[in-house]
Protein backbone atom coordinates (compact mmCIF):
# COMPACT_ATOMS: atom_id res chain seq x y z
CA UNK A 1 0.00 0.00 0.00
CA UNK A 2 2.39 2.22 0.77
CA UNK A 3 5.06 1.33 -2.42
CA UNK A 4 1.47 2.46 -4.41
CA UNK A 5 1.00 5.42 -2.58
CA UNK A 6 4.87 6.40 -3.38
CA UNK A 7 4.14 5.81 -7.40
CA UNK A 8 0.68 7.96 -7.58
CA UNK A 9 3.00 10.55 -5.40
CA UNK A 10 5.93 10.51 -7.99
CA UNK A 11 3.91 10.40 -10.92
CA UNK A 12 2.00 13.47 -9.40
CA UNK A 13 4.67 15.33 -8.95
CA UNK A 14 6.78 14.50 -12.64
CA UNK A 15 3.75 14.81 -14.95
CA UNK A 16 1.51 17.75 -15.02
CA UNK A 17 -1.79 17.34 -15.84
CA UNK A 18 -2.82 19.93 -18.36
CA UNK A 19 0.46 19.07 -20.76
CA UNK A 20 -1.21 14.97 -20.34
CA UNK A 21 -4.68 16.31 -21.45
CA UNK A 22 -3.27 18.88 -24.09
CA UNK A 23 -0.19 16.91 -25.10
CA UNK A 24 -1.19 13.74 -25.13
CA UNK A 25 -4.71 13.31 -24.84
CA UNK A 26 -5.34 16.22 -27.66
CA UNK A 27 -7.68 18.09 -25.90
CA UNK A 28 -7.76 21.88 -26.28
CA UNK A 29 -8.79 23.92 -22.73
CA UNK A 30 -9.73 27.20 -22.20
CA UNK A 31 -8.34 29.47 -18.76
CA UNK A 32 -11.08 29.48 -16.36
CA UNK A 33 -9.82 31.65 -13.22
CA UNK A 34 -6.34 30.70 -12.18
CA UNK A 35 -7.19 26.57 -13.89
CA UNK A 36 -8.49 25.43 -17.17
CA UNK A 37 -11.96 24.13 -18.05
CA UNK A 38 -12.55 21.74 -20.67
CA UNK A 39 -15.62 20.16 -22.34
CA UNK A 40 -14.23 16.60 -22.46
CA UNK A 41 -14.26 14.00 -19.86
CA UNK A 42 -12.62 10.74 -19.81
CA UNK A 43 -14.86 8.36 -18.28
CA UNK A 44 -16.96 6.14 -20.46
CA UNK A 45 -20.73 7.00 -20.39
CA UNK A 46 -19.42 10.69 -19.71
CA UNK A 47 -17.25 12.29 -22.79
CA UNK A 48 -17.41 14.73 -24.77
CA UNK A 49 -20.20 17.86 -24.43
CA UNK A 50 -21.02 21.14 -26.07
CA UNK A 51 -18.11 23.13 -27.55
CA UNK A 52 -18.81 25.97 -24.97
CA UNK A 53 -19.16 23.76 -22.10
CA UNK A 54 -17.10 24.19 -19.14
CA UNK A 55 -18.31 20.69 -17.69
CA UNK A 56 -14.63 19.58 -16.87
CA UNK A 57 -12.69 21.85 -14.73
CA UNK A 58 -8.85 21.43 -13.51
CA UNK A 59 -7.17 23.03 -11.09
CA UNK A 60 -3.40 22.33 -10.46
CA UNK A 61 -2.96 18.54 -9.56
CA UNK A 62 -6.93 17.67 -9.63
CA UNK A 63 -10.01 17.62 -11.78
CA UNK A 64 -12.95 17.41 -11.25
CA UNK A 65 -16.40 16.91 -13.87
CA UNK A 66 -19.01 18.43 -13.22
CA UNK A 67 -21.39 16.29 -15.46
CA UNK A 68 -20.78 13.23 -13.70
CA UNK A 69 -19.30 14.12 -10.52
CA UNK A 70 -16.19 11.94 -10.69
CA UNK A 71 -13.21 13.71 -9.62
CA UNK A 72 -9.04 12.97 -9.24
CA UNK A 73 -5.52 13.37 -10.17
CA UNK A 74 -3.31 12.70 -13.27
CA UNK A 75 -3.14 9.23 -12.53
CA UNK A 76 -6.66 8.69 -12.62
CA UNK A 77 -7.36 10.76 -15.61
CA UNK A 78 -4.63 8.51 -17.50
CA UNK A 79 -6.56 5.05 -15.76
CA UNK A 80 -9.61 6.15 -17.75
CA UNK A 81 -7.92 7.33 -20.78
CA UNK A 82 -5.76 4.23 -21.34
CA UNK A 83 -8.38 1.47 -19.42
CA UNK A 84 -6.22 0.62 -16.75
CA UNK A 85 -5.94 0.81 -12.89
CA UNK A 86 -4.93 3.94 -11.76
CA UNK A 87 -1.52 2.05 -10.40
CA UNK A 88 -0.79 1.10 -13.55
CA UNK A 89 -1.18 4.04 -15.21
CA UNK A 90 0.85 6.16 -12.95
CA UNK A 91 3.50 3.26 -13.33
CA UNK A 92 3.35 4.08 -17.38
CA UNK A 93 3.57 7.83 -16.43
CA UNK A 94 7.05 7.09 -14.87
CA UNK A 95 8.34 4.96 -17.65
CA UNK A 96 8.07 1.73 -15.24
CA UNK A 97 5.20 0.27 -16.95
CA UNK A 98 5.05 -1.80 -20.19
CA UNK A 99 5.17 0.53 -22.57
CA UNK A 100 7.76 3.73 -22.72
CA UNK A 101 7.75 6.61 -20.66
CA UNK A 102 5.24 9.79 -21.49
CA UNK A 103 6.98 12.68 -22.33
CA UNK A 104 5.33 15.80 -20.58
CA UNK A 105 6.30 18.75 -18.96
CA UNK A 106 6.94 18.22 -15.02
CA UNK A 107 4.19 20.85 -13.01
CA UNK A 108 4.44 24.31 -12.54
CA UNK A 109 5.27 24.57 -8.67
CA UNK A 110 4.30 28.24 -8.04
CA UNK A 111 0.68 26.95 -10.27
CA UNK A 112 0.73 23.79 -7.95
CA UNK A 113 1.14 25.85 -4.67
CA UNK A 114 -1.74 28.26 -6.07
CA UNK A 115 -3.91 25.71 -7.08
CA UNK A 116 -3.32 23.94 -2.87
CA UNK A 117 -4.59 27.66 -1.60
CA UNK A 118 -7.48 27.94 -3.71
CA UNK A 119 -8.27 24.08 -2.62
CA UNK A 120 -7.98 24.95 0.91
CA UNK A 121 -10.28 28.18 0.48
CA UNK A 122 -13.01 26.03 -1.23
CA UNK A 123 -12.55 23.68 1.75
CA UNK A 124 -12.67 26.44 4.11
CA UNK A 125 -15.66 27.94 2.42
CA UNK A 126 -17.85 24.02 2.75
CA UNK A 127 -16.78 24.20 6.41
CA UNK A 128 -18.36 27.11 6.62
CA UNK A 129 -22.02 25.93 4.95
CA UNK A 130 -21.77 22.65 7.12
CA UNK A 131 -21.76 25.14 9.99
CA UNK A 132 -24.43 26.87 9.03
CA UNK A 133 -26.42 23.73 8.18
CA UNK A 134 -25.88 22.36 11.76
CA UNK A 135 -26.98 25.59 13.25
CA UNK A 136 -29.98 26.60 11.43
CA UNK A 137 -30.82 23.35 9.33
CA UNK A 138 -33.82 21.88 9.70
CA UNK A 139 -34.38 19.14 12.82
CA UNK A 140 -37.03 17.52 11.95
CA UNK A 141 -38.65 17.52 8.16
CA UNK A 142 -41.35 14.86 7.31
CA UNK A 143 -40.49 13.43 3.67
CA UNK A 144 -36.83 12.90 4.75
CA UNK A 145 -37.95 11.69 8.28
CA UNK A 146 -40.71 9.47 6.64
CA UNK A 147 -37.60 8.22 4.58
CA UNK A 148 -35.79 6.75 7.22
CA UNK A 149 -38.13 5.55 8.89
CA UNK A 150 -40.45 4.27 6.29
CA UNK A 151 -37.62 3.01 3.76
CA UNK A 152 -34.75 2.32 5.75
CA UNK A 153 -36.58 1.56 8.68
CA UNK A 154 -34.50 3.11 11.08
CA UNK A 155 -36.44 4.06 14.49
CA UNK A 156 -37.83 7.23 14.69
CA UNK A 157 -36.14 7.51 18.31
CA UNK A 158 -32.33 6.29 16.41
CA UNK A 159 -33.43 9.17 14.05
CA UNK A 160 -34.13 12.09 16.64
CA UNK A 161 -30.65 10.85 18.76
CA UNK A 162 -28.74 11.77 15.00
CA UNK A 163 -30.51 15.10 15.08
CA UNK A 164 -29.36 15.73 18.80
CA UNK A 165 -25.69 14.24 18.24
CA UNK A 166 -25.03 16.67 15.15
CA UNK A 167 -25.14 14.20 12.85
CA UNK A 168 -28.14 14.72 10.66
CA UNK A 169 -29.72 17.74 9.47
CA UNK A 170 -32.62 18.73 6.66
CA UNK A 171 -32.95 21.20 4.12
CA UNK A 172 -36.58 21.06 2.73
CA UNK A 173 -37.89 18.11 0.93
CA UNK A 174 -39.61 20.97 -1.67
CA UNK A 175 -36.49 21.91 -4.38
CA UNK A 176 -37.64 25.20 -4.56
CA UNK A 177 -38.10 25.64 -0.96
CA UNK A 178 -34.65 24.27 -0.58
CA UNK A 179 -33.42 26.70 -2.55
CA UNK A 180 -34.78 29.64 -0.94
CA UNK A 181 -33.60 28.51 2.57
CA UNK A 182 -29.70 28.03 1.46
CA UNK A 183 -30.31 31.57 -0.05
CA UNK A 184 -31.65 32.92 3.44
CA UNK A 185 -29.35 30.76 5.72
CA UNK A 186 -26.21 30.01 4.07
CA UNK A 187 -26.17 32.65 1.58
CA UNK A 188 -25.45 32.43 -2.53
CA UNK A 189 -21.91 33.89 -2.35
CA UNK A 190 -20.94 31.38 0.02
CA UNK A 191 -22.57 28.62 -2.05
CA UNK A 192 -20.50 29.76 -4.66
CA UNK A 193 -17.14 29.95 -2.81
CA UNK A 194 -17.81 26.02 -1.80
CA UNK A 195 -18.67 25.23 -5.19
CA UNK A 196 -21.87 23.70 -4.44
CA UNK A 197 -23.77 26.06 -6.44
CA UNK A 198 -21.90 25.55 -9.98
CA UNK A 199 -21.67 28.08 -12.57
CA UNK A 200 -24.43 28.64 -15.01
CA UNK A 201 -26.56 26.60 -13.20
CA UNK A 202 -30.21 28.10 -11.25
CA UNK A 203 -29.39 26.30 -8.04
CA UNK A 204 -27.48 24.62 -6.25
CA UNK A 205 -27.45 20.99 -6.82
CA UNK A 206 -27.68 20.02 -3.15
CA UNK A 207 -31.30 21.21 -3.10
CA UNK A 208 -32.37 18.13 -4.46
CA UNK A 209 -30.59 15.82 -1.69
CA UNK A 210 -32.27 17.08 1.32
CA UNK A 211 -30.82 14.53 3.92
CA UNK A 212 -27.52 15.99 5.21
CA UNK A 213 -25.55 13.78 7.03
CA UNK A 214 -22.36 16.18 8.55
CA UNK A 215 -19.23 15.22 9.46
CA UNK A 216 -17.45 15.84 12.68
CA UNK A 217 -15.87 19.32 12.97
CA UNK A 218 -18.02 20.95 10.23
CA UNK A 219 -15.31 19.54 7.82
CA UNK A 220 -17.71 17.93 5.35
CA UNK A 221 -21.16 16.49 4.44
CA UNK A 222 -22.80 14.24 2.44
CA UNK A 223 -25.80 15.24 0.95
CA UNK A 224 -28.33 12.17 -0.11
CA UNK A 225 -31.60 11.63 -2.15
CA UNK A 226 -34.64 10.43 -0.38
CA UNK A 227 -36.00 8.21 -3.17
CA UNK A 228 -34.68 5.54 -5.63
CA UNK A 229 -32.05 6.99 -8.04
CA UNK A 230 -32.64 7.26 -11.26
CA UNK A 231 -30.63 5.43 -13.96
CA UNK A 232 -26.89 6.56 -13.26
CA UNK A 233 -27.91 9.04 -10.80
CA UNK A 234 -25.82 9.10 -7.69
CA UNK A 235 -27.47 8.43 -4.31
CA UNK A 236 -25.92 10.65 -2.09
CA UNK A 237 -22.86 13.37 -3.21
CA UNK A 238 -19.95 14.70 -0.82
CA UNK A 239 -18.41 17.86 -0.33
CA UNK A 240 -15.43 18.90 1.78
CA UNK A 241 -12.51 16.65 2.60
CA UNK A 242 -12.84 13.39 4.62
CA UNK A 243 -10.98 14.57 7.47
CA UNK A 244 -12.60 12.51 10.19
CA UNK A 245 -15.23 9.15 9.79
CA UNK A 246 -18.56 9.66 11.47
CA UNK A 247 -18.62 8.28 15.14
CA UNK A 248 -21.61 6.87 17.64
CA UNK A 249 -20.34 7.22 21.19
CA UNK A 250 -21.71 3.74 22.50
CA UNK A 251 -21.98 2.43 26.14
CA UNK A 252 -19.14 -0.35 25.37
CA UNK A 253 -16.52 1.87 24.80
CA UNK A 254 -13.79 -1.30 25.01
CA UNK A 255 -14.91 -2.42 21.71
CA UNK A 256 -15.46 0.17 18.19
CA UNK A 257 -17.32 -1.66 15.40
CA UNK A 258 -16.04 -0.26 12.18
CA UNK A 259 -19.25 -0.23 9.17
CA UNK A 260 -19.38 1.30 5.66
CA UNK A 261 -21.42 4.51 5.76
CA UNK A 262 -23.73 6.85 8.35
CA UNK A 263 -26.79 4.66 7.61
CA UNK A 264 -25.18 1.05 8.58
CA UNK A 265 -23.85 2.80 11.79
CA UNK A 266 -27.39 3.83 12.51
CA UNK A 267 -28.79 0.74 11.63
CA UNK A 268 -26.51 -1.07 13.94
CA UNK A 269 -27.51 1.23 16.62
CA UNK A 270 -31.17 0.52 15.91
CA UNK A 271 -30.48 -3.56 16.28
CA UNK A 272 -29.36 -2.32 19.75
CA UNK A 273 -25.66 -2.83 19.83
CA UNK A 274 -23.69 -1.12 22.88
CA UNK A 275 -20.62 -0.86 20.86
CA UNK A 276 -19.14 2.55 19.86
CA UNK A 277 -19.45 2.72 16.28
CA UNK A 278 -17.15 4.42 13.69
CA UNK A 279 -18.71 4.85 10.04
CA UNK A 280 -16.34 5.67 7.15
CA UNK A 281 -16.97 7.88 4.62
CA UNK A 282 -15.83 5.19 1.89
CA UNK A 283 -14.04 1.72 2.14
CA UNK A 284 -10.52 3.29 1.31
CA UNK A 285 -10.53 6.47 2.99
CA UNK A 286 -9.23 4.90 6.22
CA UNK A 287 -5.95 4.11 4.30
CA UNK A 288 -4.39 7.48 4.72
CA UNK A 289 -6.24 7.88 8.06
CA UNK A 290 -5.39 4.93 9.82
CA UNK A 291 -2.91 6.60 12.78
CA UNK A 292 -5.03 9.23 13.22
CA UNK A 293 -8.38 7.22 13.27
CA UNK A 294 -7.44 4.38 14.63
CA UNK A 295 -4.38 4.63 16.77
CA UNK A 296 -5.92 6.41 19.53
CA UNK A 297 -9.20 3.56 19.87
CA UNK A 298 -6.28 1.28 21.22
CA UNK A 299 -3.96 4.13 22.96
CA UNK A 300 -7.25 6.07 24.70
CA UNK A 301 -9.61 3.32 24.67
CA UNK A 302 -8.14 0.15 24.82
CA UNK A 303 -10.42 -1.05 21.91
CA UNK A 304 -11.16 -4.04 19.94
CA UNK A 305 -12.15 -3.09 16.83
CA UNK A 306 -14.83 -5.75 14.80
CA UNK A 307 -14.98 -4.73 11.16
CA UNK A 308 -18.56 -5.29 10.12
CA UNK A 309 -18.55 -4.43 6.08
CA UNK A 310 -20.71 -5.28 3.31
CA UNK A 311 -20.13 -8.88 1.73
CA UNK A 312 -19.22 -7.24 -1.79
CA UNK A 313 -15.79 -7.13 -3.35
CA UNK A 314 -14.71 -3.33 -1.74
CA UNK A 315 -16.24 -4.63 1.41
CA UNK A 316 -14.34 -8.04 1.69
CA UNK A 317 -11.42 -6.68 0.59
CA UNK A 318 -11.50 -3.24 3.14
CA UNK A 319 -12.33 -5.45 5.40
CA UNK A 320 -9.10 -8.01 4.60
CA UNK A 321 -6.66 -5.16 4.35
CA UNK A 322 -7.97 -3.13 7.53
CA UNK A 323 -7.28 -6.03 9.44
CA UNK A 324 -3.85 -6.24 8.61
CA UNK A 325 -2.77 -3.21 9.50
CA UNK A 326 -4.58 -3.43 12.90
CA UNK A 327 -2.69 -6.43 13.56
CA UNK A 328 0.26 -4.78 12.83
CA UNK A 329 -0.23 -1.67 15.28
CA UNK A 330 -0.60 -4.44 17.77
CA UNK A 331 -4.73 -3.80 17.86
CA UNK A 332 -7.05 -6.43 18.64
CA UNK A 333 -9.90 -7.17 15.74
CA UNK A 334 -12.33 -9.27 14.51
CA UNK A 335 -13.82 -9.67 10.78
CA UNK A 336 -17.28 -10.26 11.06
CA UNK A 337 -20.12 -10.28 8.51
CA UNK A 338 -23.93 -9.50 7.57
CA UNK A 339 -26.18 -12.54 8.52
CA UNK A 340 -27.32 -12.05 5.33
CA UNK A 341 -26.24 -10.69 1.54
CA UNK A 342 -26.17 -7.28 2.17
CA UNK A 343 -25.03 -4.79 4.02
CA UNK A 344 -26.20 -3.86 7.26
CA UNK A 345 -29.62 -1.73 6.93
CA UNK A 346 -30.44 -4.63 4.56
CA UNK A 347 -29.82 -6.24 8.06
CA UNK A 348 -32.27 -4.58 10.20
CA UNK A 349 -34.95 -4.57 7.34
CA UNK A 350 -34.77 -8.47 5.95
CA UNK A 351 -33.53 -10.26 9.21
CA UNK A 352 -33.61 -7.98 12.70
CA UNK A 353 -37.07 -6.58 12.48
CA UNK A 354 -39.02 -9.99 11.22
CA UNK A 355 -37.53 -11.87 13.93
CA UNK A 356 -38.35 -9.48 16.63
CA UNK A 357 -41.53 -8.50 15.32
CA UNK A 358 -42.46 -12.49 15.25
CA UNK A 359 -41.27 -12.73 18.75
CA UNK A 360 -43.30 -9.88 19.90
Amino acid sequence: MHDAQDVFERARAEVDLVSFIEDVVGRTGKKQGRGMAYNYCPLPGCGEGTASSNRFSVRGPKWHCFACGNRGDVSDYAAHHWGKSPFDAAKELLGEGDGERIVVAKPDPSRQLTAQAEQQAIHDAVGRVCQAIRERGLRNERACVRYLTDVRKLPLVVVNEAVDRDILRFLPSDTNLAASWLKEHVGEQLLREAELWKPGKKVPGIVFRPLVALMPRDTSAEFRIIREPKGDEKKALHYGPKKYPWWWQGTRPTTVVTVEGWIDMLSLVAMGSPACILALPGTGTWVQKFDQWFLPLHEKLNAKVISLFDPDVAGIKCGAELAKRLLAAGIPNEIERPPIDGDLNDTLKDFWLPQHQAAA
